[in-house]
Formats: C-alpha cells, sequence, structure tokens
C-alpha cells in the first residue's frame, strides 16, 4: 500500500503546528494566568491587611495628618454655613464677612445667614447678583447699611437642625450630606480642607490632636469635637 502523501498547506498559509506544540502553548498560558491570578490575589490580601492595620493604628497618608494646632480665631459662619450655598469659589465676588446675628433684629435663632458685601457697579457683580443672589433658593432679601456695604440675606430654616448644631459647636452632629458639601468647597487635599475635615470627622484625627495638645485620648473622645464654638461677639454684626 502507498504511504500517504503529506497533506501541503494552501498556499500563504503558514504550516499548522503539531496538536502537542498546541497543547503545550495552552498549558503554559493557562499556567501564566493562573500565576498572575495567584499574585493579583495576594496583593489584594496584602492590601487589605494593610488597610486593616492602618484602621488599627489609626494611621493616615501623610497629607492628611494634622501636624500643628490652627490657633487663631476664624469665622464660623463662613466656613460651616457660607459653604452651604454652594458658591464656588473663585467667583466675581466674596462677602467681606458673614454673621448669624444683627445687633437686635436678628438673631442665631431665626437661622438667617447675612453675608456683607461691598458696594459694586460694575457688569460683572451685576450678573454675579443676579445669579447668585437673587436666583439663589434661599435668598431671602437685602439693604444697604450705612457705610455703604450691603448685606445680603439666605434663610436656613430648611436646614434648621443643622443650622442648631454648627452655631452650638456641634459641627461633627451636622448630617452627613452638608458635612460632605462643606468639605468639598475647599481644595482638595489642601491644608484648609485637612483642617476642615478634622472638624466635621473628628474621629478620624483624636490621636493627631491629643498628641499636639499633650493631652490623654479618653479625654478629647469624651468631648467629641476638636473645633471651638463660634464666638457671637464676632458673628454678630454691629454698625
Amino acid at each position: 500500500m502507498k504511504k500517504a502523501s503529506r497533506i501541503s498547506e494552501p498556499s500563504g498559509r503558514k504550516p499548522m503546528r503539531p496538536l502537542t506544540n498546541v497543547f503545550s502553548a495552552s498549558r503554559s498560558l493557562s499556567e501564566t494566568a493562573r500565576s498572575a491570578a495567584f499574585n493579583n490575589q495576594r496583593n489584594t490580601r496584602r492590601a487589605w491587611r494593610n488597610s486593616l492595620v492602618g484602621i488599627k493604628n489609626n494611621t493616615k497618608p501623610l497629607s492628611m495628618r494634622i501636624e500643628s494646632l490652627y490657633t487663631d480665631y476664624f469665622q464660623k459662619s463662613s466656613i460651616f454655613l457660607y459653604t452651604l450655598l454652594q458658591i464656588k469659589r473663585g467667583g466675581a465676588a466674596s462677602p467681606i464677612k458673614t454673621y448669624i446675628a444683627y445687633e437686635d433684629i436678628i438673631r442665631p435663632e431665626h437661622r438667617i445667614l447675612l453675608c456683607r458685601y461691598e458696594k459694586r457697579t460694575d457688569e460683572a457683580f451685576f450678573k454675579f447678583e443676579k445669579e447668585k443672589f437673587f436666583g439663589h433658593p434661599r435668598f431671602k432679601g437685602f439693604f444697604q447699611l450705612k457705610d455703604e456695604t450691603k448685606l445680603y440675606m439666605y434663610d436656613f430654616n430648611h436646614l434648621s437642625e443643622d443650622w442648631d448644631h454648627l452655631v452650638n459647636r456641634r459641627y461633627s452632629q451636622a448630617s452627613l450630606k452638608s458635612r460632605q458639601i462643606i468639605l468639598n468647597h475647599f481644595e482638595k487635599g489642601s491644608s484648609n480642607q485637612n483642617y476642615v475635615e478634622s472638624y466635621l470627622f473628628p474621629q478620624k484625627y483624636m490621636a493627631d490632636y491629643a498628641r499636639l495638645l499633650d493631652v490623654d485620648l479618653k479625654l478629647l473622645q469624651e468631648v467629641g469635637e476638636l473645633c471651638d464654638k463660634p464666638d457671637l461677639s464676632k458673628e454678630l454684626l454691629t454698625v
């Protein structure tokens, strides 16, 4: 019987690889995939374990650590209330100052935020005024003071619980939504944002403050807050 001749490959195609080579290559690829999957799982477990260690030891990236205390008084109504208006930084105008009371006319319990602006007559300010003041859903009205500065008023009764927490030094008890809005107002990763985050989410920073203040950690945990209360003499507008 004549020996069968080898079947030739169609013109222009490479000769077929022997099946043994295909199986070998497939096995090699399978082993590589298994090895990669194993390494991925190992790295995932390591990252998960490290995160648990970080939580246990209350460690944070260096950029999130508080390395020094902020000791100067800052306007609480500006940091914790004006930011809730969600007027973006870098606009055409910024308030000279903000307040939660005006002489004996407006008191903190009225929940009215007062924003004082320089008198301006330029087109950029008129546009800003129309959009951010008159067009704001919480805008209540404005009037001109004796020094010709303007006082714009915003009604916060829709956030009555948050207002009451924030003006009574219960910063960490404001709603999560409001705290996140306040935090997002500041440049991400900046020292300002880190300080504000420590006031709104103090549990993450208790160890830092205990170290800087040289006090027992349990004492701070009992107090529960890391920021001083609003100074009503500074948050009150008198003209």
